[in-house]
């Protein structure tokens, strides 16, 4: 490394940069949370769990899970123990309350750059939506007609 570099600007700089990932990762979470209906599930529901969640909403629970904890660990749900978790008023005024002058989540509906090759419409979901890792390498499916089958083919 250079030696007349500013460590203090250095530091910024690759603090900056990575807030900037970190948030294209949250818009992802809160594209899905609001692409599947699951904030307006949580939403006056109070204390739930992934179990309870999954089959209000027809998802995968381990999939849930994941969307639950990426959610708490952002700090847009609350959670004591990474079991239960609860989306609180006014967070559901943000991410769920299409009706309210506070509603954001439909901004992240349309994540054109984010949703490939990550989210594509799959003929397996019934809402089309299914994760992908990359074109070769399938995670699971979010929402499937039979949720234990995972998605192998996507759409484009």
């Amino acid at each position: 490394m250079n030696e007349d570099l500013d460590l203090e600007k250095l530091s910024k700089y690759s603090l900056d940069t990575w807030l900037f990932k970190q948030g294209e990762m949250v818009s992802l979470v809160i594209h899905l949370g609001h692409r599947l209906g699951l904030y307006r599930a949580m939403d006056g529901v109070g204390n739930t769990t992934a179990e309870n969640l999954a089959k209000s909403t027809e998802c995968h629970e381990r999939w849930v899970l994941e969307w639950l904890r990426c959610n708490a660990a952002a700090g847009l749900i609350k959670t004591s123990d990474g079991s239960n978790f609860v989306l609180e008023p006014e967070a559901a005024a943000v991410l769920s309350q299409s009706d309210k002058p506070t509603y954001a989540a439909a901004v992240f509906a349309n994540l054109k750059s984010l949703s490939h090759p990550w989210i594509r419409k799959g003929p397996n979901c019934p809402n089309g939506v299914s994760i992908v890792a990359g074109p070769l390498q399938p995670i699971s499916v979010l929402k499937t007609v039979k949720k234990e089958l995972p998605l192998r083919t996507i759409l484009a």
